[in-house]
């Protein structure tokens, strides 16, 4: 769920967005960070490493960042000093939370006659220097290609071959990608359009500075967003408007054959949304519903209308009736388990968009512009999908909503909770925290907030450096997979077992896995000749269900350790806890 807890913003993210992008200036800018910045959100630190000069995105990237919901602190490391920066850094990542490495052709290519031989020693050079710095340092590192333009060597308009800096650029590029492929925590992401086929080769040769001002902004958002997703959680609902969102028209004025979906202007640019928000759908995104109309009406156009992308059973919750569309999407909220700020609202009618700004400021609201050909364009300006990398169970996320409402049919026909329990055949998987669910470990640190003990946001690089303690908890049942669902964080002292963390997700709540890992604990402590139980506790907002588990679990609370954490200590000799009957546990503990 949402990192924060606040339930109204004194600012209008939106409004700064739609100002940005009518006027991309410096001065622009800059007032919009006056404003911004009074926002109490925690500074990230970020290392930018570039082979050219890139002081002057600092305005852009601060406001970009705010923007995108976190605040960056930049820090630059230029010209050739980018490579010991990378020799240099730390194994803890305590220089930054994230480095970003800027890069442009000139700075490999040796400018001989020999470019194969200065092409290979790049490639081996900046391969080394990355596969090198993910083992010292736990930080993200996104690598923005080095990119030149198609026509930048051409001699005429596209009758010869690729010039030498663009088959160089594409080499390191593939270079690049490669290792980012084959190395977690290491992402790409290509730089601007505008950047690469507009670069300043004048500020190039003369102060080092390829990015012309114009394009400043481009350049500072392409960081920002991808770097977002480290540092605030993505969205989870996009709930849509069907009438002149979905679909061209008012179906109960034109029937299911007169609304606007086909091939045709301007039923293809309803197409095209619909595909946009499908592959957000293949993303993790849960789709609903929220629309003023008779469900009949509607439903005919999902059933009738072949041209239609989207299927009824693509969504997850649906509201369609004359019901207010603020309370339509509270009572989806309580529905799916989830928080409102984890929902978008897309919309056609300001009206509607304002009602729910104003009742639910939690919610994003994107409302359609007038012209359908721009609406793909304004649903990608919502930064709350942003994420660079997509897990498996972001994908599965559709899916185990679905498989959810099953369980819920299931559950009501049981005779008790037992009963339940024991029907879904629940199999769970507790392993230590390998390289590649560090990504998920994070995402659940920092998404979570319901069943959480610490409300800690960690960073990747600080994950990292504790992965001897985190376990993952992954669930499956006769439905279906649920992926990782849980963390687990232990530690020991001289006569305590020490739970550090634990964190479930909402959706495996009631299933047995936070008894399970206490068992697992208790089971540690025996083993440890250990007399008892420790775990810490941060009291939040909407962290309730982890307290009322201390509370059933017998643990009291024995000492208070400052900045809201206190000790909860429990003998294990009482009650000792024992593994749910109804998981079947496998218990793999690996090597880091």
């Amino acid at each position: 769920m949402d990192q924060s807890e606040k339930s109204e913003s004194p600012v209008d993210v939106a409004a700064f967005r739609s100002e940005l992008r009518a006027s991309p200036k410096l001065m622009t800018y800059l007032k919009a960070l006056r404003v911004l910045e009074s926002e109490s959100i925690p500074a990230r630190r970020v290392r930018l490493l570039s082979s050219f000069t890139v002081r002057a995105l600092e305005p852009y990237l601060k406001v970009e960042a705010l923007l995108s919901g976190w605040r960056m602190e930049p820090q630059f490391e230029e010209y050739s000093q980018w490579q010991q920066a990378l020799l240099s850094a730390p194994q803890e990542g305590a220089e930054a939370d994230a480095y970003v490495l800027l890069l442009h052709p000139e700075a490999f290519v040796d400018a001989t006659r020999d470019r194969d031989e200065a092409l290979n020693a790049a490639e081996r050079n900046l391969t080394a220097l990355v596969s090198n710095f993910r083992k010292r340092c736990g930080a993200p590192l996104l690598l923005v290609l080095p990119k030149t333009a198609v026509h930048a060597e051409r001699f005429g308009f596209g009758l010869l071959a690729r010039g030498p800096s663009e088959v160089a650029a594409t080499r390191l590029c593939d270079a690049l990608r490669a290792v980012a492929e084959s190395t977690a925590g290491v992402y790409c992401v290509d730089p601007p359009e505008e950047m690469v086929s507009d670069r300043d080769l004048v500020g190039l040769y003369r102060t080092m500075t390829p990015v012309r001002p114009a394009h400043a902004p481009g350049y500072a958002e392409t960081i920002a967003r991808s770097l977002s997703g480290f540092f605030r959680p993505r969205k989870k609902v996009l709930v849509c408007d069907l009438d002149n969102t979905l679909w061209g028209g008012v179906v109960g004025e034109t029937g299911a054959d007169g609304v606007a979906i086909g091939p045709e202007w301007p039923g293809q640019a309803y197409r095209l949304l619909q595909r946009a928000i499908l592959d957000l759908s293949e993303s993790g995104i849960l789709l609903a519903i929220a629309s003023k109309n008779n469900e009949a009406d509607a439903r005919e156009v999902f059933d009738t209308r072949s041209e239609m992308v989207l299927r009824w059973e693509d969504f997850v919750a649906r509201r369609v009736d004359w019901n207010d569309k603020a309370e339509n999407i509270r009572s989806m909220a309580e529905e799916l388990s989830l928080g409102l700020d984890s929902f978008v609202f897309l919309d056609d009618n300001p009206v509607e968009c304002a009602r729910v700004r104003t009742a639910l400021p939690q919610v994003e609201v994107v409302m359609m512009p007038q012209e359908p050909e721009r609406f793909v364009e304004e649903l990608l300006n919502c930064r709350g999908f942003d994420a660079l990398s997509i897990m498996a169970e972001d994908k599965l996320r559709t899916q185990t909503y679905r498989a959810e409402g099953q369980r819920r049919a299931l559950q009501e026909d049981a005779a008790s909770i037992d009963d339940f329990l024991k029907t879904l055949a629940l199999q769970a998987d507790l392993k230590t925290v390998q390289a590649s669910t560090v990504e998920r470990t994070h995402q659940l640190f920092n998404k979570t907030n319901q069943f959480h003990m610490t409300l800690e946001r960690p960073t990747l690089s600080e994950i990292e450096a504790r992965r001897e303690g985190l376990y993952t908890i992954s669930l499956r049942d006769r439905f279906g997979d649920y992926g990782i669902i849980g963390i687990l964080e232990l530690s020991s002292s001289p006569d305590a077992m020490r739970i550090d963390n634990l964190i479930m997700s909402c959706r495996a709540l009631g299933r047995g896995m936070e008894e399970t890992a206490l068992a697992f604990a208790a089971e540690q402590a025996r083993e440890r000749n250990l007399a008892k139980l420790e775990i810490a506790f941060v009291e939040g907002p909407r962290n309730q269900p982890a307290r009322r588990f201390l509370e059933k679990a017998e643990f009291e609370a024995a000492r208070d350790e400052g900045d809201g954490r206190c000790i909860y200590v429990r003998p294990i000799d009482r009650n000792i806890p024992e593994y749910p009957a109804a998981v079947e546990l496998n218990l793999v503990v690996e090597a880091a």
